[in-house]
């Protein structure tokens, strides 16, 4: 494998903060990092020495497709105005998303636009989606392609980069559409109280408590079917992408999107207890061999950035 170029201003830069970090200037040390990794690289220190790669696998040409090694790589459509009543976003990669995706094209409206990120997936996902690709249909399909392997986290990220509907839902990597679901979700987030909406809530007296509650309001959402405004999902930024595993990032981005700041009573989610999703067991190749451990460290994360925080959790209390 070829090893990629260092730019001469990178490797420039990681000198001076070897010498930074001898010194013990570790402003200028820390400074000097966030430059690296502004540029896209990785520092890694080796006692008084350092080693540097990209931080993300390249963008691949090939042919007419691009095949993208981070969210940031693609092209986003985010300052468009929408252009379809809802976008519905799925993530393909060991387990074959083709009978879901056939379902839900059959059910949403030819108003609605369907974004599949193909996320570095296997030569039989891939030969699916690319047959799906090459079928008439009245629906919008966008399939966006990686390099590498992303994970859930900047997946989603990808799809909300290109996603023109006016409210997105995010389907789980179990759930299967049986019906329509763009109708009851908009029709909730016509409220703009509401700031997320969809299947399986969540509530307890903190983010380390969170539990299965009945359909109303709740704190959060399992991330079976999660849906949310075009335009708010825009105004909170992109998700952390350090999140690996789905259930602790739909909590992740529920709670964030109902957060509007520290003195301000939050937004609501809100759970729909009849939304026509058929459930199926998740595909062993779908989870990764070290799930438990992600997992983990994926609940850290919430709590570091959610603990301190009981506002975001009186709602679901009152269930």
């Amino acid at each position: 494998m070829t090893r990629p170029r260092i730019p001469a201003e990178l490797l420039e830069a990681a000198h001076a903060r070897r010498a930074a970090r001898i010194a013990g200037d570790w402003v200028e040390a820390d400074r000097l990092r966030a430059s690296i990794e502004a540029a896209g690289w990785r520092v890694s220190d080796r006692g008084r020495d350092f080693a540097l790669a990209p931080a993300h696998p390249p963008d691949v040409v090939e042919d007419d497709r691009i095949r993208y090694g981070s969210s940031g790589s693609v092209p986003s459509c985010q300052a468009e105005a929408s252009t379809a009543a809802a976008s519905v976003i799925l993530r393909a990669a060991d387990a074959d998303v083709g009978p879901r995706l056939r379902a839900l094209r059959e059910q949403v409206a030819s108003a609605a636009q369907v974004v599949v990120v193909a996320d570095a997936p296997g030569p039989e996902v891939a030969a699916s989606l690319e047959r799906l690709l090459a079928e008439p249909s009245r629906d919008a399909l966008e399939v966006t392609w990686t390099s590498a392997r992303l994970g859930p986290a900047a997946c989603l990220n990808i799809a909300l980069r290109r996603a023109m509907g006016r409210v997105l839902i995010a389907l789980g990597p179990a759930a299967e559409p049986r019906g329509n679901l763009v109708g009851p979700l908009a029709a909730v987030l016509e409220s703009t109280d509401v700031a997320v909406a969809g299947m399986g809530g969540l509530a307890g007296e903190d983010v380390r408590r969170l539990r299965p509650v009945p359909p109303g309001d709740v704190a959060a959402l399992d991330g079976r079917c999660l849906a949310v405004r075009r335009d708010l999902a825009a105004l909170r930024g992109p998700i952390d992408e350090r999140l690996a595993t789905w259930q602790p990032l739909a909590i992740w981005w529920s709670l964030t999107l109902r957060d509007e700041g520290e003195g301000r009573p939050p937004l609501r989610a809100v759970a729909i207890g009849d939304l026509p999703i058929l459930e199926h067991r998740a595909d062993a190749g779908e989870r990764p061999a070290d799930l438990a451990r992600l997992e983990r460290r994926d609940r850290y994360r919430l709590l570091e950035r959610f603990g301190g925080r009981p506002d975001l959790f009186e709602i679901g209390l009152q269930v």
